[in-house]
């Protein structure tokens, strides 16, 4: 079982560097960030990872913008591999992102992983001007674009309409699209970082359980940004999670 684990909110780049060498000195596979470019400040009943739609990240914690973090964490770090859990599609022009995603694949020497979904806060779309109801769609074409031309370095790129022939990204290189993310859970659902800790015994069970219906990566969040307790749970799940779970 390969794991990977959520860097922690936070506006320090000291603390996320650390948080990600600890993860790759301990021989983890991965580090993920999410993806959000603005929160509104009323609630919302949208998200689809909780029973009432719920989102419970609170719309006044700061958060930085995901393929910037992804860069900096990238030089940060030798070996880990580094994805988006993951960046939204529509937000953001198609061929500028898969020039920054294929750039961030040489410079990490094969280390991105881009993690693509296509976005679930409407409030989020109407701010970037971008339509909710068209984010399915958006998301199968731009992903074309994602595929084609950093594999070619002549293509033809049609684009909201716009068709752009004999253009060229001028890398090469093949993106690991990847559009499955599991986050590890408990008999309760989603398990806390507190969680791993407090209910080790359920944490391995699943794990099992996981592996016995062929799932071979595991990805976890943390509830919170204090990154030494997030340390701590590092440790002890490579310390007692893993080796019991393998």
């Amino acid at each position: 079982m390969q794991y990977g684990f959520c860097l922690p909110n936070t506006m320090d780049g000291d603390e996320l560097s650390r948080f990600a060498r600890n993860a790759e000195e301990l021989g983890f596979e991965s580090v993920w960030i999410g993806d959000h470019i603005v929160l509104p400040t009323a609630s919302t009943n949208q998200y689809p990872y909780t029973p009432d739609g719920s989102f419970r990240r609170p719309h006044e914690a700061p958060f930085l913008e995901t393929l910037t973090v992804l860069a900096y964490v990238a030089a940060c770090t030798s070996s880990i591999r580094i994805g988006s859990t993951v960046v939204i599609v529509p937000y953001r022009n198609p061929v500028l992102q898969a020039k920054i995603f294929a750039s961030l694949d040489v410079l990490s020497k094969g280390r991105a992983v881009c993690g693509v979904g296509v976005g679930w806060l409407e409030k989020e779309f109407e701010t970037l001007d971008v339509p909710y109801s068209e984010r399915g769609p958006m998301t199968n074409e731009w992903l074309e674009i994602f595929t084609n031309p950093v594999e070619r370095t002549r293509t033809r790129v049609e684009a909201e309409g716009r068709r752009h022939d004999d253009i060229t990204i001028s890398l090469k290189r093949s993106l690991h699209i990847s559009d499955i993310g599991v986050s590890g859970g408990g008999s309760g659902g989603n398990t806390t970082g507190a969680g791993i800790v407090a209910d080790t015994q359920s944490v391995i069970e699943d794990i099992k359980k996981c592996a016995d219906i062929g799932i071979h990566q595991l990805t976890y969040d943390f509830p919170t940004p204090d990154i030494e307790e997030c340390i701590r749970i590092l440790e002890h799940f490579a310390e007692k999670v893993a080796p019991a779970a393998s």
